[in-house]
């Protein structure tokens, strides 16, 4: 009986033998090879953001010809679409945001604090999701932007005492 960790081994995915026990993981690994093939043909500035649904054909693994709209690792859907540069600078920005919250947490009192953490929690969720989805869709822009909202509303209260 194979483990889901020999299952689960980064590379080429062409030729491997699709079964009911595998079919999830070797369609996931074929979007992320076709997000690297995307990125080493243009490493630095990428396919243009959004592009990777309309680039996927060229990339196409043979038994994965449907793109699905993104590689279902975010980390490497940004690589393939920005490049880079645009998948630096998201991570220079993801974490500001988690230095600032874990400032946070250190700085203010209770009941702040439980709220800052509970943010934690949530950009940390969010991180470790990125490396198998995109959650980025169904209006998630909404709760992401209340929730830097209230980072900053709890950086306010720490200015203000």
């Amino acid at each position: 009986m194979a483990t889901s960790a020999a299952e689960f081994q980064l590379g080429d995915v062409r030729g491997v033998d699709i079964n009911d026990a595998n079919y999830a993981v070797l369609e996931r690994l074929a979007f992320w090879q076709a997000a690297v093939d995307m990125a080493q043909k243009r490493p630095w500035l990428g396919i243009g953001f959004g592009n990777y649904a309309l680039a996927y054909p060229d990339y196409a693994l043979i038994n994965w010809t449907t793109p699905l709209g993104h590689a279902h690792n975010y980390y490497l859907n940004l690589l393939a679409e920005t490049g880079a540069l645009g998948l630096l600078a998201y991570l220079v920005v993801w974490l500001y945001i988690l230095w600032d919250n874990l400032r946070l947490l250190r700085r203010l009192p209770w009941p702040w604090r439980g709220v800052a953490l509970g943010l934690l929690g949530a950009w940390a969720a969010l991180s470790v999701h990125h490396l198998v989805d995109k959650l980025y869709v169904n209006n998630i822009y909404v709760h992401l932007g209340a929730m830097l909202g209230v980072q900053q509303l709890l950086g306010e209260e720490v200015v203000s005492d």
